[in-house]
């Protein structure tokens, strides 16, 4: 059962025994948005290779102004993870 809570967003209610729990849940992304020139910094691999992969997509954001920006759609575990600090 999916019921809305005090801000309008949907809570998923769970059933535990003798009992009716809220939980909220937010499921992990499975994509991020990469700017084009920015995908080999961020995969190891060159755009084009990013590209013919099935699960990608490249994307044209236009902002308020009109100004353009290629994106690339592309799965969480094409990602490199970059060293903190």
């Amino acid at each position: 059962m999916v019921s809305p809570d005090s801000s309008g967003r949907a809570v998923a209610a769970t059933t535990c025994p003798n009992t009716l729990c809220r939980v909220r849940w937010r499921k992990d992304p499975g994509f991020r948005l990469v700017a084009l020139k920015d995908v080999r910094r961020l995969t190891g691999l060159e755009p084009a290779e990013v590209l013919r992969r099935p699960s990608t997509q490249q994307l044209t954001r236009i902002d308020e102004s009109g100004a353009r920006e290629e994106v690339v759609r592309v799965p969480v575990e094409v990602l490199i993870e970059e060293p903190e600090g």
